[in-house]
């Protein structure tokens, strides 16, 4: 069993999904982002209506998360595999605020449930509940997703980009890397995953690995200690 998160840049075409698709063998769980470029066209046209509630905002800037989901759900029901969407209501996932805030608390109860019923259990990044309401995380959060779903069920944690490893300051790939040099690593401009994920990481000692989505012998292990 295992948490795989895919980026934007990782579902950008259907080829891409479906590649992805055919390396899914066994039940596990998949936390995507929305196809490259869908979310930010999304927050801009939600943008547009000023006097709109925000939980409704929300509700359209998950289409992008939605839409690759099902794009994935599809692919992978075209192999013979089960395969499950999971949506908010369910996911277990606690934020603090209704936009833009961060997760608080994680049950893996359903989701379990679902991976030991033998389904392909497909999770939308950055989505949780507030109040009984859709929230939207902060952006990138999708990594807060999976890490956080990955320490609440037990699970390895596998975060796959469009590169293949970790850079250092100098461009050099890291095959290992501990959490702390990871968070100095982080800036506005150069963000290879989430600060926040990375701290909720360290603090469950969560291991993870960092690869290209379709390059088996890359990756950049991050751990307690590089």
């Amino acid at each position: 069993m295992i948490v795989r998160k895919y980026g934007g840049s990782s579902l950008r075409s259907i080829e891409q999904i479906n590649k992805i698709s055919e390396g899914i063998r066994q039940p596990q769980v998949l936390v995507l982002s929305a196809q490259q470029g869908h979310t930010d066209l999304l927050f801009k046209q939600a943008s547009v209506f000023k006097h709109a509630t925000q939980a409704d905002k929300n509700k359209y800037i998950a289409q992008g998360e939605n839409n690759a989901c099902l794009l994935m759900q599809l692919a992978l029901q075209h192999k013979g595999l089960k395969a499950i969407i999971v949506d908010f209501q369910n996911l277990g996932l606690k934020a603090d605020c209704i936009f833009e805030g961060q997760i608080i608390s994680a049950c893996s109860r359903y989701i379990r449930q679902k991976v030991e019923e033998g389904f392909v259990v497909i999770v939308p990044g950055f989505q949780a509940e507030y109040q009984g309401q859709l929230a939207i995380l902060k952006r990138g959060a999708s990594d807060d997703t999976a890490i956080a779903l990955a320490i609440a069920l037990n699970y390895p944690c596998e975060i796959n980009s469009d590169v293949a490893f970790i850079h250092d300051q100098n461009a050099n790939n890291l095959h290992a890397i501990g959490y702390d040099d990871l968070l100095k690593l982080i800036t506005p401009d150069n963000a290879p995953m989430s600060y926040s994920g990375i701290l909720m990481a360290k603090a469950a000692k969560l291991n993870i690995s960092f690869k290209h989505w379709g390059k088996a012998d890359s990756g950049t292990k991050i751990t307690e200690y590089s």
